[in-house]
């Protein structure tokens, strides 16, 4: 392919990538780890972060720097500016894919492929998405193993192709601790194909076991006390074989992200791995018939990385693919490297565009799932979650979260929520009596409580709140966000402020509607009404108060009724015959509006006799008193 054309190709591949990576960059709040690198890497001072964040959290200090000097330049308040800078680094390994396939097996070809997959490479769109270090690691990765081969593979390499790596190699170490493990298979790969070479591979060791020793040193500058406290002990589970082939491979090529129009072919858990890791397997065994370094280099790169991680994953927590990202272009090469064999082998073209069409018709499914199907969000909307309780909270009240997750905090900052806020259980090991206990201080502190988020279920203290509120409290407001439960509650004593100066309505003489407050309608398509019941008296039989929304004849019904709430006082809690005279009680309507027609209604509330259907009447003489009108739109 002549030279301009060369170019002309990695130029639209770089743009195809570039626009993959950039579209729904924004679309998706802040997961928790992303807002976590934003509240500790991105505006916290280098000199902090430095000391107290890098003593609790395993990363090098380069990723800290880079996050602080991104927030200083580009803010760190927009979804997408923060998001830009994995984005861009990332996008080095589609040329440098190109670069590595074309060098390590003298075909072009193998190289164009490469790059193309790598552009639309569903796991590294993923993290180059991600405002974290793994898709910064993902493309300076791909360059370093392309240096590391002009080094290896060259009979007398240039001061500048050492300098070059070294710098690449120290870097990307500074970037992710993990790359040692890549340090580690390519001096095997370097004593594999010198062997005989003494004084190449002294350079090598001594260049190499520099860069190893620098960020050993680093690490224990920082973080040895996790070494020595056994304070970190991973994110994930350990060691699991059945992950290698069924997880690992996969995802490594495809990402987490495989569409669920394949399940009922393909589990995305169990079954589709026998497709994606069969035809791995297969074509790692097309490329070892070449017997060249290619071959070799290949191996080691696909499968010392896992094995190393294996054995770590023993002892700790991280067994998961992003913590081997350099194993990702050795999956992609192999794969490119068997389509182009396949494809000079005139009677197996079949099978080239098949693995071909495998691979392009996989990640597109990936792709398509990670931007658009709900079911693989990686956050929860929690700025929506902020949106709303800006507007449906008071500074009185106090918001628990009962998530633990930095995402509603980075979000609450942001904002101007006027309610305070703190995290309940604040971690998984919590005693469920201090739980308690904090919950009792702040229900006498404050008389309206937003309970919002859901603990993780293998917490031992999941769910302590939730029940404490539910037993102790009136749940006066409840609605969902995109997956995240949002609850109000309240004392059940009832204070002055919540009533109207002077009562609305009486029924019969038995029962004083003391005030009403209609929030706005929920997210969730409901409408709540609070009313306030004062007794005069107890009545003879227990009655049932309605609330119902009427307005033009529902085509549905044939009756001007679109909605309503029938129930004994507080859910039955009181009951009519036995409520005391002297007491206040604030009584929750939920009025579902999913099929009720945009448009004015008006609110109707009443109190009858469920036996006899026969309603008690006001004043007037009407059997309903009107709360006013209500625009659904």
């Amino acid at each position: 392919m002549p030279k301009h054309s060369t170019s002309i190709l990695l130029i639209a591949l770089c743009l195809l990538g570039f626009g993959l990576r950039l579209y729904s960059l924004d679309a998706v709040p802040l997961r928790g780890d992303e807002a976590f690198s934003v509240q500790r890497w991105t505006l916290t001072p280098l000199a902090e972060s430095l000391t107290a964040i890098a003593a609790i959290e395993p990363h090098p200090p380069l990723t800290y720097a880079l996050f602080r000097g991104w927030g200083l330049i580009f803010g760190a308040q927009s979804e997408f500016a923060l998001r830009m800078l994995p984005v861009l680094v990332n996008m080095l390994g589609i040329p440098a894919m190109y670069a590595l396939g074309k060098y390590l097996t003298k075909q072009p070809a193998v190289g164009s492929l490469a790059a193309f997959i790598w552009a639309i490479h569903p796991f590294q769109i993923w993290h180059a998405q991600d405002f974290r270090n793994y898709g910064i690691w993902g493309g300076l990765s791909v360059l370093t193993l392309w240096l590391a081969l002009r080094v290896l593979h060259s009979k007398q390499p240039r001061r500048i192709d050492w300098l070059l790596y070294t710098v690449a190699s120290l870097f990307t170490c500074m970037v992710f601790y993990n790359e040692l493990i890549t340090i580690g298979t390519l001096g095997l790969y370097a004593f594999a194909i010198h062997y005989r070479n003494r004084a190449m591979l002294l350079c090598w060791s001594l260049l190499n076991g520099a860069i190893i020793v620098i960020t050993i040193a680093t690490y224990l500058l920082l973080q040895g006390n996790l070494i020595n406290s056994g304070a970190y002990g991973g994110t994930t589970g350990g060691f699991d074989l059945v992950q290698v082939w069924e997880r690992f491979v996969p995802v490594l090529i495809f990402g987490e992200t495989l569409s669920l129009s394949l399940q009922e072919q393909f589990n995305p858990t169990t079954d589709w791995w026998l497709l994606v890791t069969g035809v791995v397997i297969a074509s790692t065994i097309i490329v070892a018939t070449q017997r060249n370094r290619s071959t070799l280099f290949l191996l080691f790169v696909s499968i010392i990385p896992l094995i190393v991680l294996s054995v770590i994953s023993t002892r700790l927590g991280i067994f998961r693919p992003r913590y081997i990202m350099p194993v990702a272009p050795a999956y992609t090469l192999i794969l490119c490297y068997t389509v182009v064999i396949a494809w000079q082998a005139n009677w197996s073209r079949i099978g080239s565009i098949a693995i071909m069409g495998m691979l392009v018709v996989l990640s597109a499914t990936s792709l398509n799932n990670h931007y658009h199907n709900p079911a693989y969000l990686k956050a929860p909307d929690w700025a929506g979650l902020v949106d709303y309780l800006v507007e449906n909270t008071t500074a009185e009240e106090v918001i628990i979260q009962t998530s633990v997750d930095a995402s509603f905090g980075f979000y609450y900052e942001i904002n101007a929520v006027p309610a305070p806020e703190f995290a309940l259980p604040e971690n998984f090991d919590q005693p469920i009596p201090d739980v308690i206990t904090t919950m009792e201080t702040t229900a006498d502190a404050h008389h309206s409580m937003w309970i919002v988020g859901q603990t993780f279920p293998d917490w031992q203290n999941a769910g302590v709140v939730e029940q404490w509120a539910f037993d102790n409290l009136q749940l006066v407001r409840e609605t969902n966000l995109a997956g995240l439960p949002v609850r109000q509650f309240m004392d059940y004593t009832v204070l002055p402020t919540e009533l109207a100066p002077q009562s609305l309505a009486i029924f019969s003489d038995n029962i004083t509607l003391a005030g009403a407050n209609i929030p706005s309608p929920t997210p969730t398509d409901t409408l709540i009404v609070w009313l306030y019941w004062q007794p005069t008296t107890q009545t003879d039989t227990s009655l049932t108060a309605f609330v119902h929304l009427v307005g033009d004849v529902n085509p549905a019904t044939g009756s001007p009724l679109w909605s309503q709430d029938d129930h004994p006082p507080q859910q039955g809690r009181v009951q009519t015959d036995t409520w005391e005279t002297d007491t206040v009680y604030r009584d929750v309507f939920t009025l579902p509006l999913d099929e009720v027609a945009s448009g004015t209604y008006t609110l109707y509330t009443g109190w009858y006799n469920p036996a006899t259907q026969q309603r008690l009447l006001l004043e007037d003489g009407s059997d309903a008193y009107a709360l006013g009108s209500v625009t659904i739109p």
